[in-house]
């Protein structure tokens, strides 16, 4: 016989509570203030170095995904697993570094990439940063809340889209970012990385594909990262038809990219599960 329905199953909180499209906006309005609240102390009142400032606001950030899966959504925050996280991120790093060596390696064969000094391991300490805090930040925001949500709500393909549109929309704002420039983003990374996502059910992949793609390119090739240039290892010239060196943006507007990146996207996606289990609403 079936059991009759709770009072709290009947509650409008508790309805409202189930509905993705809500717990979507919940999780941004937590993460959004955590991290500007560490920002805020932490760079702004405390005047903590960069490393320190923006390693306390991933910290916030992981914190407050974390209160809002266990508060709002009342279950175990297992996209970020630790059991899982040693190997899929070291997983993640090496395609993440693979994937720009290759783009790098085609442009140096092609004498589009020269590097013209060396800097020292000490320089890539800037691009730690850039590397880091998009890796966690990002991921927590497209893939742990809009792409698992949407995908809830309608689906994955459509999880796939949306988030990936947004991803390069975000992006769009940065220093010489064109409308090419996001769609290649939204292309290379945000369909790469919502794969990644939906072949492991957990961030720790898209995390160190995230990092690896960035820091090697600004870290170890001395290139722009979305249009932020830092000091790396090296300092290098790139030279050639901007359609495959991504010109002053950085290797992400290249045609390069688009193509590695989503050639590795098609196969987690061959690879990933047909009909992955969601977490459950609250």
């Amino acid at each position: 016989m079936k059991s009759l329905p709770t009072n709290t199953e009947n509650s409008l909180t508790y309805r409202l509570l189930k509905h993705p499209l809500v717990r979507l906006v919940l999780g941004m309005v937590f993460v959004s203030l955590g991290t500007m609240g560490a920002r805020i102390v932490m760079l702004e009142w405390m005047g903590a170095g960069e490393l320190v400032g923006g390693t306390a606001v991933v910290c916030c950030g992981i914190l407050s995904y974390t209160l809002f899966v266990r508060l709002i959504e009342k279950r175990p925050v297992s996209e970020l697993a630790l059991n899982q996280a040693v190997p899929q991120t070291l997983y993640g790093l090496l395609i993440g570094w693979l994937l720009m060596s290759s783009a790098v390696a085609v442009l140096y064969w092609q004498g589009f990439y020269q590097i013209t000094a060396y800097n020292g391991l000490h320089a890539m300490a800037g691009s730690l940063m850039v590397g880091l805090v998009p890796a966690f930040l990002e991921e927590i925001i497209f893939r742990a809340l809009i792409f698992r949500l949407v995908q809830e709500w309608l689906g994955s393909w459509f999880a796939l889209l949306a988030s990936g549109v947004l991803f390069g929309l975000v992006h769009i704002v940065n220093p010489g970012a064109t409308l090419w420039s996001s769609l290649a983003i939204g292309l290379e990374a945000g369909v790469l990385l919502g794969a990644a996502y939906m072949l492991t059910r957990t961030l720790w992949l898209a995390i160190g594909i995230h990092f690896a793609w960035n820091f090697s390119q600004s870290g170890l090739y001395g290139l722009p990262t979305s249009g932020i240039q830092t000091t790396g290892l090296v300092t290098a010239q790139m030279s050639g038809p901007e359609i495959l060196t991504g010109g002053s943006f950085g290797i992400e507007n290249s045609i390069l990219a688009v193509v590695f990146c989503l050639g590795a996207a098609v196969i987690m996606l061959w690879r990933a599960p047909k009909h992955p289990s969601a977490h459950p609403a609250p």
